[in-house]
């Protein structure tokens, strides 16, 4: 555990560099006059809406969790706990990120009894989903706004660039070694416990195959309804500043797929990361960089206090689940 502690320091410590650094790219030309300005004149009702619809997110996203437990026969004592274990996770990725996907497991198991394996299978089920979505968000984005979507991913191309067979070579004799060790050593007590976790983790990533038609539909439903927020939450700021009212809804989707760029490069919450991509965005839409720094901000900041208060009602929720559970 002492080894552990340095190496998580270091990891920490350079996600924190990449995303200083990033945050001086974007903020380096920045003209702070125009951002004190855009901060005192942006109309802040559409920043309440926007805050509004990032947490609905939060909630389809529990509602939709509730479905790929509850088809796994735990009975969970309030469909809430899913919901506030989200806000929870996402308010540990400003700290650490990445790490909120574990320690919403540990959540929900400290607060409903539920094997993490298993919790960690239908988190890792979600994942794909998401990134079958945000395929979808990418196609969409071509079909939308095409000439932007071919310049941004076209600009600082590479035709030198060749495919890392070396990695590929090496993760596949890791691979072959894997197997061979758990074929000598299959009945050795250390492996048999590794393979219990694994099969936990398989049933959570097969829950969406026990769920009725109809149940298939509502989850399906859920994902649209999460993505949709998304959006949603970006495109409603355009009306909050002048200098970015006039853009459209291919923008928004353009836009989108350009924050989703930033919250990928594991960051502390997206910091320096989101701000720049998304003034990048605006830079291909025709927007000033500076007033898209304004944009970018601003969302960022909106978003960030809606995950710190989501993260700390969570934490207060879960902890009374958790105090019923143990008193019975």
């Amino acid at each position: 555990m002492a080894k552990s502690k340095p190496r998580a320091f270091i990891t920490y410590a350079l996600f924190l560099g990449l995303g200083g650094l990033l945050f001086y790219l974007a903020f380096r030309h920045t003209e702070w006059a125009t951002l004190i300005n855009d901060f005192r004149s942006v109309r802040w009702p559409y920043l309440i809406f926007s805050a509004l619809m990032g947490y609905y997110a939060y909630v389809a996203r529990g509602f939709r969790w509730n479905m790929l437990l509850n088809s796994m026969n735990y009975n969970i004592r309030s469909k809430w706990s899913a919901v506030h274990g989200i806000a929870l996770g996402y308010f540990s990725n400003l700290v650490i990120p990445r790490s909120g996907e574990v320690f919403r497991c540990t959540a929900m198991y400290r607060a409903e009894d539920i094997p993490v394996n298993k919790l960690l299978g239908t988190v890792i089920l979600e994942r794909l989903v998401d990134l079958m979505m945000l395929g979808l968000l990418f196609i969409l984005g071509f079909v939308t706004n095409w000439s932007n979507m071919v310049s941004m991913f076209s600009q600082g191309a590479d035709s030198q660039y060749e495919f890392p067979w070396v990695i590929v070579f090496t993760a596949l004799l890791f691979l072959l070694m894997a197997v061979i060790i758990i074929r000598r050593y299959q009945h050795n007590p250390l492996l048999l416990r590794i393979r219990n976790f694994l099969k936990g983790i398989k049933e959570g990533l097969r829950s969406f195959k026990q769920l009725s038609k109809r149940q298939r539909w509502r989850f399906v439903f859920y994902t649209f309804q999460i993505w949709i927020m998304y959006f949603l939450m970006v495109y409603i700021v355009f009306f909050a500043l002048d200098s970015t009212s006039h853009l459209t809804l291919s923008d928004g989707v353009f836009l989108m797929v350009a924050g989703s760029l930033g919250m990928v490069i594991p960051t502390p919450g997206g910091i320096g990361s989101y701000h720049f991509l998304m003034m990048t965005g605006l830079a291909f839409l025709g927007v000033d960089k500076s007033d898209g720094m304004s944009f970018g901000t601003i969302v960022h900041t909106t978003q960030l206090i809606m995950t710190l208060l989501a993260g700390v009602l969570g934490f207060l929720y879960l902890a009374s689940v958790e105090k019923k559970r143990v008193n019975g």
